[in-house]
């Protein structure tokens, strides 16, 4: 049975479908082979032993010793043939063992380097989940804490590099020149802002939360624009990456996945 599977083109960075993939089953590591044989120090040679002197009927040892091995030979039958040689067992061709840290290496020979960044961010770092969807959404971990600031990467993924997509693009500018004027995003930011009506000065919200995005964003946040996470982009992202990419994704879904802009 053959499968499609995709071949990064280098010098256009696209996927392209291609026939006749293989599929391997049963892959372990074995561990039967035997080790190297060591090399042992050759031991000096022996002085050669002294030649005895002829003594008297050597010569009739001699031939009485001919004659018993002439008969042992005369009186020894044919040996049986040997047994047909058997035929080499033609090994299966196997593949090299995979190690899921190998992924990132992957990843950036298909060109996914941002993807393969965090990835590599996340087998380094320590263990940190929420265990329910009220935790994530409190950002709290498994041990009842509010996850530690390390845990916040604000430096592999910039605004700049997001927005030299399109689609991200396009949400981006929705968000800054549409949706934060609609009447919903206006009567938000009213209940956001009405414990601050008596202030005589203007209000910094970073002031406020003394330049924390954490802090900025949980208590300041009032509009979202969703990226690839409605059912429709979904549908169109699955289109574009089949007919740019052989159904490959880019990197933006690799490092990403469907993410908001607030």
């Amino acid at each position: 049975m053959n499968l499609p599977y995709y071949k990064i083109n280098k010098l256009l960075w696209r996927w392209n479908k291609e026939e006749g993939a293989r599929i391997v089953r049963n892959i372990s590591l074995s561990l039967d082979g035997p080790p190297p044989a060591r090399e042992e120090a050759k031991p000096s040679p022996a002085a050669a032993p002294k030649k005895p002197r002829p003594q008297v009927g050597d010569g009739l040892l001699k031939m009485m010793e001919l004659h018993s091995r002439l008969k042992t030979w005369l009186e020894t039958p044919d040996p049986s043939r040997p047994p047909k040689p058997i035929k080499p067992v033609k090994l299966e061709k196997t593949v090299p063992l995979f190690d899921i840290q190998e992924i990132p290496a992957a990843m950036r020979k298909t060109y996914l380097p941002k993807s393969a960044a965090l990835m590599e961010r996340w087998f380094a770092g320590k263990i940190n989940y929420s265990p329910t969807d009220a935790d994530e959404s409190a950002e709290i971990n498994q041990d009842g804490e509010s996850y530690p600031p390390d845990f916040y990467d604000t430096t592999t993924i910039t605004l700049d590099w997001v927005l030299q997509f399109a689609r991200a693009k396009a949400k981006y500018d929705y968000l800054v020149k549409e949706a934060i004027r609609s009447p919903k995003a206006i009567e938000a930011l009213h209940d956001i802002l009405a414990p601050y009506q008596g202030q005589t000065t203007d209000i910094f919200p970073s002031d406020i939360c003394e330049g924390n995005p954490i802090s900025l964003h949980r208590h300041f946040q009032f509009q979202r624009a969703r990226v690839d996470g409605t059912l429709g982009q979904k549908i169109n992202l699955l289109l574009s990456d089949d007919l740019l990419r052989g159904g490959a994704p880019d990197d933006l879904t690799g490092a990403l996945g469907s993410f908001n802009f607030g």
